[in-house]
């Protein structure tokens, strides 16, 4: 390792340092964090377990180029998805997939932190961008994940039961503690009243797929939701909201090919002067002052008894479904003849 001195005279700035334009240094940031992939198998033991695969994606952290008072940090999601699958612990084979959400491109947030008080920008401006989220929900899949909900929360009590049996004490689980993680809200809040900030989120749209069996029955589809808002150093507050448009599409009835959007947003026969957007909310509150405007514009709807009925059925299965899910969480309760120690939460 060589270090070398540069003259006396030389103004040379080290490569992970950035400069703004009136010659203020910055740290130059370039961060690529892999998150872990994260499987829960319903039985470990079982040479070909179903499983809960959940990849967390990949995090990429970035500087961008800074201005006379401003810093910029951007951060960018990718990658990121969740599916149940046919787990072989011996050699870690993946076979089976059933996605359960998926996402195309990346997720972004950009953060301009301000160096200086300034009145022509906030001193803290975030835009978010989320890219488009699919995801899919069947009876099949929901099962899938009440079986593998109700294996782990059964193993973890043999686990524990065979923990107090072999050790001969009880098992307790304490949050002494806690209050060591509280924070004062005066920390978190003080100066904010005298801080302007800004934020930006655009999500580019949420597509639901409606799956029984293996029919498709209809496909939901959100488009281009945004959201901004801006809080003033004086304490005033405004708050937009937009929703693109919606649609619900029919996979499954006769009609599907002559009449496919059974709910649609009419967007086309806006007025001039008039959002084009499904749902335009605006929130402004200054002082004592609080003005609400909500602008909605029509949704077509078409009744199809055949997709109406299978849909209530759909409906119906998905509840008793979750129901069962939801059940399957709760950590039975041991046998008292057994002779195994309940866990004790002080």
């Amino acid at each position: 390792l060589a270090l070398q001195t540069p003259p006396s005279d030389s103004q040379e700035i080290p490569s992970d340092v950035l400069q703004a334009e009136d010659g203020r240094q910055a740290l130059q940031l370039d961060m690529v964090l892999h998150a872990p992939t994260l499987l829960m198998p319903d039985d470990c033991s079982s040479a070909s377990a179903s499983c809960l695969k959940v990849n967390l994606g990949k995090l990429h952290l970035t500087t961008g180029q800074p201005t006379a008072d401003t810093d910029v940090f951007h951060m960018a999601l990718t990658d990121t998805q969740a599916e149940v699958c046919d787990y072989q612990p011996s050699t870690g084979e993946v076979t089976n997939s059933r996605p359960i959400f998926s996402r195309a491109g990346e997720s972004s947030v950009t953060v301009h932190k301000a160096v200086a008080k300034s009145s022509e920008r906030p001193d803290v401006e975030m835009t978010v961008d989320v890219s488009r989220i699919t995801t899919v929900i069947s009876d099949v899949l929901l099962s899938s994940l009440s079986g593998i909900a109700r294996s782990i929360a059964v193993k973890r009590q043999e686990a524990l039961d065979e923990i107090a049996t072999a050790d001969g004490v009880e098992l307790v689980a304490t949050t002494s503690g806690a209050d060591s993680l509280e924070l004062s809200t005066e920390v978190l809040t003080s100066g904010s009243s005298s801080s302007e900030m800004a934020l930006k989120v655009t999500f580019e749209g949420l597509g639901v797929e409606l799956v029984t069996g293996t029919q498709e029955l209809a496909c939901l589809a959100l488009e281009t939701l945004s959201v901004a808002a801006r809080q003033t150093a004086s304490g005033t507050l405004k708050l937009e909201v937009g929703v693109g448009s919606l649609t619900l599409t029919d996979s499954c009835s006769p009609s599907k090919d002559s009449l496919s959007a059974i709910v649609s947003s009419d967007t086309a026969q806006t007025g001039e002067g008039v959002s084009g957007d499904l749902l335009a909310l605006c929130v402004e509150q200054e002082e004592s002052a609080l003005r609400v405007e909500v602008a909605l514009q029509p949704l077509r709807v078409v009744y199809n008894p055949y997709l109406t009925e299978r849909l209530l059925e759909y409906g119906q299965c998905l509840a008793a479904a979750s129901e069962s899910a939801s059940l399957a969480l709760q950590t039975p309760p041991s046998d008292p003849q057994q002779g195994t120690v309940q866990p004790a939460v002080q």
